[in-house]
């Protein structure tokens, strides 16, 4: 990649919403052919809200996860280290199939 293309997009990242930053991986993993995930904000807050469910009321607050309480999610080893070291691992297992499964068709 050109040093300006590059420059260009690490320029622009901080100006992304949420949702023009999963376009881009999208567009990214598309072009190229990658695979993987990405969990978000809105994934963390989602989980939140189930786990506060009463089952009294069968409601769940559907107001949106405080700032703190996010910090405080991506502070855990779960978000910050967990996700990818977990999904990496079973990653790997998952390219091998593929590829496997690739040579099994010739």
């Amino acid at each position: 990649m050109s040093e300006t293309a590059y420059d260009t997009i690490t320029e622009c990242i901080g100006s992304l919403t949420e949702d023009e930053a999963i376009s881009a991986i999208v567009a990214i993993n598309t072009h190229f052919g990658f695979s993987g995930t990405v969990f978000t904000r809105e994934d963390a807050q989602q989980e939140w809200q189930n786990q506060q469910y009463d089952p009294e009321t069968g409601e769940t607050p559907d107001t949106p996860m405080p700032d703190d309480a996010w910090q405080r999610v991506q502070d855990t080893w779960a978000w910050s280290k967990g996700l990818s070291d977990i999904l990496t691992e079973r990653g790997w297992e998952l390219v091998s199939e593929a590829v496997a499964e690739a040579l099994d068709e010739d």
